[in-house]
């Protein structure tokens, strides 16, 4: 059978980047129903041009029946190499990089199953624990649990393939196409991970009181309800404590205790006074005045005055997604009499105290 021109279903596009394009006369057999391949019994022989094109097609059968000429492309196999980066809460990269596998994971178009990137990638790391994975798109973020490739077009058409990304539902809420090139593109997932503690509690002395590691400033912890969390598991750099049974810890200045067994829920936090061997303080009594600054993470959330004479306290709500962050901060105030006038030393007395550090008051 010969054609009076050439004959070629395939388009343009997919014939560019086809690596190789199989050309078979395919039968199906009147009686059996069943399809034939004649080409690869060796019972038709087809004339190509150099573009694949179908000049002739020569064949014996015993049957008569539809004959098929098809057309299989073997496209170019693309890939996208993800790159894992692991960082801490704040999005740097954790001073230890996990020496893991993988690193990166490289992803084959013609592989169309989802990927779980927690089992992938999200590996244990010595005092960190996993949070989240978030793929980067330029300067945004979008938080990720699986990806999978995905083809879309058809046999004669030709294929487009993308990596996509999916939060747990069926809706994809990133993609990113195969490269047209055999080079594989590149794309960056970052891999939360934060300290293996829900809380952890500073303390910050100024003045002469940031230099004084005789002193011990003591803190209770309490549920909402006033009850002590008593043999809780805490550490100060590597050493292991656990506060006693009235929810006691100490802290001197500049150590911060990272609680090990504080789960998620509502808790008060209070620093009652001032050890300094062999005796014990309130506030009041201590030889050094102090104003009490308590931080959540970056931001002032109570203010004491040096006069007051009660616990100073905060309440706090821990949960998993975050370690909370709470910072003490006691500014050494010194007490003066000023020969001017009142007016004068209060608008004084105000711009000291944006310097922080040290709180002066007219007597």
């Amino acid at each position: 059978m010969s054609y009076k021109e050439a004959v070629n279903p395939v388009n343009d596009e997919v014939l560019a980047e086809a690596r190789k394009i199989d050309v078979e006369l395919m039968h199906i057999d009147s009686t059996t129903s069943k399809l034939e391949n004649l080409s690869t019994s060796g019972d038709a022989n087809i004339a190509l041009n150099s573009s694949v094109s179908v000049m002739e097609a020569v064949f014996t059968n015993d049957s008569f029946s539809t004959y098929i000429i098809t057309w299989s492309a073997g496209n170019t196999t693309r890939k996208i190499t993800v790159d894992f980066k692991y960082v801490g809460s704040d999005g740097e990269e954790l001073a230890t990089q996990p020496t893991i596998t993988p690193a990166s994971a490289t992803v084959d178009q013609n592989n169309l199953t989802a990927t779980d990137i927690k089992t992938l990638a999200g590996k244990e790391i010595a005092g960190y624990k996993y949070v989240k994975a978030v793929y980067v798109n330029n300067n945004s973020e979008v938080e990720v649990k699986t990806w999978k490739p995905k083809r879309s077009g058809s046999t004669y058409q030709g294929y487009s393939y993308s990596l996509d990304f999916f939060n747990g539902g069926n809706t994809s809420v990133a993609n990113v196409p195969f490269s047209t090139s055999s080079s594989a593109a590149k794309v960056v997932v970052k891999l939360y991970y934060r300290e293996d503690v829900l809380l952890k509690v500073k303390k910050v002395a100024t003045g002469s009181a940031s230099t004084d590691n005789d002193a011990e400033y003591i803190f209770k912890l309490t549920d909402k309800n006033g009850a002590a969390i008593g043999d809780a598991a805490y550490k100060i750099g590597n050493t292991q404590l656990t506060t006693n049974t009235n929810g006691e810890f100490t802290l001197h200045t500049g150590e911060t205790a990272s609680f090990l067994t504080v789960t998620a829920g509502e808790y008060v936090i209070s620093e009652t006074g001032i050890r300094k061997s062999p005796d014990t303080y309130e506030f009041k009594d201590y030889p050094t005045l102090f104003t009490t600054q308590i931080f959540d993470g970056e931001e002032k959330v109570e203010t004491y005055d040096y006069d007051y004479n009660e616990d100073r306290t905060v309440e706090i709500q821990v949960t998993n997604d975050a370690t909370k962050e709470i910072k003490f901060k006691n500014c050494e105030t010194t007490l003066f009499e000023s020969d001017y006038k009142k007016a004068t030393a209060s608008k004084f007395v105000e711009d000291i105290r944006k310097t922080e550090n040290h709180r002066i008051n007219t007597v």
